[in-house]
Parts: structure tokens; sequence; C-alpha cells
């Protein structure tokens, strides 16, 4: 297996207004290399931990080397700068998508996270992030992601949208609208009345709540916005907008798909 990494191509292709959480993926992806002063401390650590899980994969000591690092256990002063729920969040999302990406067992993950746990309590009273596994929390956690990100990043997004001119204006709101659509999806699929789910997760009603509530605010209630922007309160699917980017992207995948037919 290659090193483990997230590739943010399409998402920045996608979604480039949330530059600020592609670029966190890739200082996650970045290799621990000697300049980092804790380096040999991972290294022992993951010794460690790969003794334990009787894993001896060179896959599994570079992600646990990764995460070491990204979870600051090592680090003697608490940066709050760096390590703030922004950028924990964003750990714990990207350490999704490698277990999606790669079809990584979340136990692997799970026994690197308890013992850094371990090591952090000992070092200090109150750790810098607290892991989480979405898979765990929500259901459809890539949907769930999708409206925690347009949550993290509202005041950004009401700025760019006030601005008609801005190049990503027309992106957003069609981000937006995706995430109304999902909304629907979701709560209609757990958490409509009279809906039981016996697969339904513990947090995803709570959390499909809170971004109702959170869409009222922010959204629905702007007068500038009113009647360009979806509202949650109708059953209808929304009609996503359709972007001058889209056709470009639409061609590219064409062109993708006749590259694998004809190499076939």
């Amino acid at each position: 297996m290659s090193e483990i990494k997230v590739d943010t191509y399409e998402l920045r292709r996608d979604y480039p207004f949330l530059d600020k959480i592609w670029n966190l993926y890739e200082e996650f992806n970045e290799t621990v290399d000697n300049s980092d002063e804790y380096k040999f401390y991972y290294g022992k650590a993951c010794e460690g931990i790969k003794n334990l899980v009787e894993n001896d994969k060179k896959w599994y000591n570079d992600i646990c080397i990764k995460l070491l690092r990204l979870l600051g256990i090592f680090s003697s002063v608490k940066n709050t700068d760096k390590y703030n729920s922004e950028r924990c969040k964003s750990i714990n999302s990207w350490l999704y998508y490698i277990i999606k990406d790669y079809d990584v067992h979340q136990d692997a993950f799970t026994n690197i996270c308890d013992v850094s746990k371990g090591i952090l309590n000992e070092r200090v009273k109150n750790p810098y992030c607290s892991y989480y596994l979405y898979k765990d929390k929500y259901n459809d956690p890539d949907k769930i992601i999708k409206l925690i990100n347009l949550q993290d990043y509202m005041n950004d997004a009401l700025s760019m949208l006030k601005k008609g001119d801005d190049k990503n204006h027309c992106l957003f709101r069609k981000f937006i609208y995706e995430c109304a659509n999902i909304y629907k999806e979701v709560n209609k699929k757990y958490c409509g009345s009279g809906t039981f789910n016996s697969s339904k997760k513990p947090n995803t009603c709570a959390k499909l709540k809170e971004f109702s509530t959170f869409f009222k605010l922010y959204i629905s209630t702007k007068e500038n916005l009113i009647g360009k922007l979806p509202s949650l309160y109708n059953e209808e699917t929304e009609k996503i907008p359709i972007c001058p980017t889209d056709t470009g992207v639409q061609e590219l995948k064409l062109e993708q798909k006749q590259e694998l037919y004809f190499s076939g």
C-alpha cells in the first residue's frame, strides 16, 4: 500500500471555498520527517502499539506516526492557535476519509487513539483533541460532514454570497442547496415523525436538529438572501443550480469514462 493520505484534488475542485479544510488535510497528509523533534518518540510509541495489536504492516506504522503527531501527544506546551476545535474536527473528518478510501478496519485506528489518549492523560489534564469515528456517531457520515462544514464556514459563506461577483458565489449557493437536500433526505429516513429505523446512529437526529436551527438563524432570515436560497421546510427536493464550471467537470468525467472504456 502506498503512503496513506486523503486526495484533495476533487474536493478542491468541487468545493474550492472550503480551502481552509483542504489545506489542513494536506498538512495532515505530510510525512513525518527528521525535522520533527518528536519523531523518535512517535516511532517508539508506535512500536509498542504495533506489538499490542500484532500489526507489522508498514502502512500501520505510517498512519500511527501521523496520528500521534496530529494529536500533539508529546508537545509540552499547549498551542491553542494550532490545537483548536476547527482543527480537531478536520482531523476526525480526515480520519474518516482515510478509513473509507483505503478500506481500513476502524479497530486499527481505535487502538492507536486509545494508546495516545493514555499518554496524553499522563502529560496533560485536558487533551488537545478528542477523537471519534464518524461511522460510529452518524448515519450517512459523508453527508453529515458536509452539513458540519457548512455550519463551520458560514461566516465566510455569507460574506461570499453578499458579494455577487465572487468567483465561488455560484458554487457556494449550489453547496447550500446540496446541504438542504441532504437534510431533508436524512431527516426523512431516520428522524421524521413516525419513522423507525433500527440502524439509526445515536447522534444523527441531534446533528440534524442542530443544523436546522443553524439554517434558520443564519440563512433563512437574511433579507438580502430570501428567495435566493432553499428552504428546509418544504418536502420537495430543491433543484440544485447549475454553475458555469459544471460543464467543464462533466466533460472531464465523460473523457475519463471514455478512456477507461477504450483502455479496457
